[in-house]
């Protein structure tokens, strides 16, 4: 077996995102990246867990995409998957 104990190895959270904020927008025409807590039966929040709403927002071509929408959309499922307290999007 190789010996990788040379290999220096860093600790902590990692940062998985490849966009930024400027990728989301409330303004038209853009994207809304939103996270909302995830209910139990009885209604309250769970603590932690969060479910991502990506929403289309271009009211003046009926919600149509431009593309750079498209972009922020594979962006808004990329950083829902990237975040572990994202559980459905």
């Amino acid at each position: 077996m190789t010996d990788l104990s040379w290999l220096p190895r860093e600790s902590g959270t990692k940062d998985h995102f490849l966009w930024s904020e400027a990728q989301f927008s409330a303004q038209a025409p853009g994207v809304m990246f939103e996270k909302k807590p995830v209910l139990d039966a009885a209604g309250k929040p769970v603590e932690g867990l969060y479910s991502a709403w990506i929403t289309l927002n271009n009211p003046g071509q009926y919600n149509s995409y431009t593309t750079e929408m498209v972009k922020s959309v594979i962006a808004g499922f990329q950083r829902a998957s990237a975040d572990s307290s994202v559980i459905a999007a």
